[in-house]
């Protein structure tokens, strides 16, 4: 399932919209969105939503999304499947210029030689993963047991992942 957030950035558009509704993922948001399920709690109310969420569909991983950040129908089944068969209670994001504190691009001189370019980006792109002590609020795919580990009323996004932490 998909929450949608805005902190006023752009709306999701009708036909991606469409497009979740016949990949049978129920899209849920705290904003007023037409063919939307709405919640009460924000994403910074994040131990809030988390618990929403499991009581509105339980069992089901979580997908949260920056309204505008439409991923094809291809994307979110792979990303299911990799929900499906991740571990325990795992979270997932992805490096981006959403937040300049997780884009591997921030400050670093575009390069003038394309063969300079290429070198970066295979180095930078290599499909490792990588420990974050901060959650961007673009993306998070969390896993079932994340979503119930965080359902919490009183924990806020800021403080999600240490919360997973303490419980190692």
């Amino acid at each position: 399932m998909l929450f949608l957030h805005g902190d006023g950035t752009a709306a999701a558009s009708a036909s991606w919209l469409e497009q979740i509704a016949a990949l049978g993922l129920r899209c849920f948001s705290h904003r007023e969105i037409d063919g939307v399920e709405k919640t009460e709690a924000t994403l910074h109310q994040f131990g809030a939503l988390c618990a929403e969420i499991a009581d509105q569909a339980p069992g089901q991983a979580l997908l949260v999304l920056r309204a505008g950040l439409e991923l094809n129908a291809e994307l979110l089944q792979a990303l299911g499947a990799l929900l499906d068969r991740a571990p325990g209670v795992s979270v997932y994001t992805l490096l981006s210029n959403a937040s300049p504190a997780h884009n591997p691009f921030a400050g670093l001189p575009y390069p003038a030689n394309p063969e300079s370019r290429r070198r970066l980006l295979r180095w930078l792109g290599s499909n490792r993963l990588y420990l974050l002590d901060q959650w961007p609020s673009h993306f998070l795919a969390l896993t079932t047991d994340a979503v119930d580990a965080l359902a919490d009323t009183d924990l806020p996004l800021s403080a999600a992942a240490g919360r997973l932490r303490a419980r190692r």
